[in-house]
């Protein structure tokens, strides 16, 4: 007995010896203007959002959403606390806002609006100043996690009110799915397995786009008649740049190709964006408008589907579907939260584990080893690789 405790405690000795030496001693020293063994401070705040400014919320969604924020925000300090800051300073941001239904005509004429939470984790080295060491987080990497809801752009551009492009699935992650969106990577946890998304119709999508277009003409105040020459070219500007969100070449096409039909048309002939579209659903059947929509974001598919059909709505139609792609919604079950608190939807987004190639974005292929420049990277990529989430 007394020869297993000597070799438990030689073995324990042997491990705690490693985690020593696995992080320096704090010191100042300064590598190039960087301080990576300078004791790193952890930094919280929490504030509620409501960027809307609604009032018809309920407390107790309001209060059951910050209780499971915090404990997702306490799970990260937990992990920082095991692994003290060296080199960086970490900050946990909480943001509690509140999700309008944008089916209303304005967001303050939803009776229940829906609540979620927002919680980033940044690692920001330090660099020395005349002053000392300064926390620099425009070259910070984080991490941010939203609970049962979701920023505008978190599933990459939508193409039309809350619509997108569905994302594809491309890796693991603890056994919950890693999406590629038209914009960066996302993680998406759903601890019931129910389903993320849900297929659009044509005509839902038709008209969603209808009601955004209205919606930019009185916000440029284009009149809602035929306009003008300089309203149409206004018009062509701002469909240009919402195009622009998904692909630089099919928004290039298609400025070239409506400043081309412009110049041959009179003001009697021109129709506006809207007006196309709604010609576009007018010629639908009811059994068309019920289908699953399907989308050309592609550069090079977008071009065939204008010549196949003269639509400008990117609409793939039947038997033309090939490299286009589905558009979803994301599961309104999943969005807010309830007097119960339950995490329905989890988004975790990695955000620049590195500031230029194309994998800034995805920690799974980060092979560093830790330097002087990389301690906040390094140690995200730490976080990445533990399971603190469950």
């Amino acid at each position: 007995m007394r020869k297993y405790l000597i070799v438990v405690g030689i073995f324990a000795c042997c491990m705690w010896c490693q985690q020593l030496a696995a992080q320096q001693a704090y010191s100042n020293d300064v590598i190039n203007g960087m301080m990576p063994y300078a004791k790193g401070e952890i930094k919280q705040r929490f504030a509620i959002v409501n960027s809307y400014g609604l009032k018809n919320y309920s407390e107790s969604e309001l209060i059951a959403c910050k209780n499971a924020a915090k404990k997702v925000a306490s799970k990260l300090l937990k992990w920082l606390s095991d692994n003290p800051p060296q080199g960086y300073e970490a900050l946990i941001n909480t943001f509690i806002d509140i999700l309008p239904d944008h089916s209303f005509k304005s967001p303050l004429d939803d009776p229940h609006p829906k609540i979620y939470a927002k919680i980033e984790l940044h690692f920001a080295p330090y660099v020395h100043t005349p002053k000392g060491k300064f926390a620099n987080y425009e070259v910070a990497t984080w991490v941010t996690v939203f609970l049962n809801g979701m920023d505008v752009n978190t599933l990459g551009s939508p193409i039309a009110g809350n619509i997108y492009v569905i994302p594809r699935k491309t890796a693991d992650f603890f056994g919950f799915g890693i999406y590629q969106t038209t914009g960066e990577e996302v993680t998406l946890i759903n601890p019931d397995n129910a389903k993320i998304f849900h297929p659009v119709s044509q005509g839902v999508f038709l008209n969603e786009m209808i009601k955004g277009q209205k919606q930019e003409k009185e916000n440029a105040g284009i009149s809602s008649g035929i306009p003008t020459n300089g309203e149409r070219l206004k018009e062509i500007e701002q469909a240009y740049k919402e195009i622009l969100k998904v692909n630089k070449q099919t928004a290039e096409e298609f400025r070239s190709n409506a400043l081309k039909e412009l110049q041959g048309e009179s003001n009697a002939d021109i129709l506006d964006m809207e007006s196309k579209l709604q010609g576009e659903l007018d010629k639908m059947s009811l059994a068309e408008r019920k289908k699953p929509a399907f989308y050309a974001g592609d550069g090079d598919i977008a071009p065939k589907m204008f010549d196949l059909t003269g639509n400008y709505s990117g609409l793939c139609p039947e038997g033309h579907q090939e490299g286009c792609e589905a558009l979803v919604r994301v599961n309104p079950e999943l969005i807010g939260f309830s007097a119960s608190g339950k995490i329905k939807l989890m988004i975790i987004h990695w955000n620049y584990i590195q500031l230029t190639g194309e994998n800034r974005d995805k920690p799974r292929f980060y092979d560093r080893k830790k330097e002087y420049d990389n301690v906040h990277q390094w140690n995200m990529v730490r976080l990445y690789q533990d399971n603190v989430w469950f």
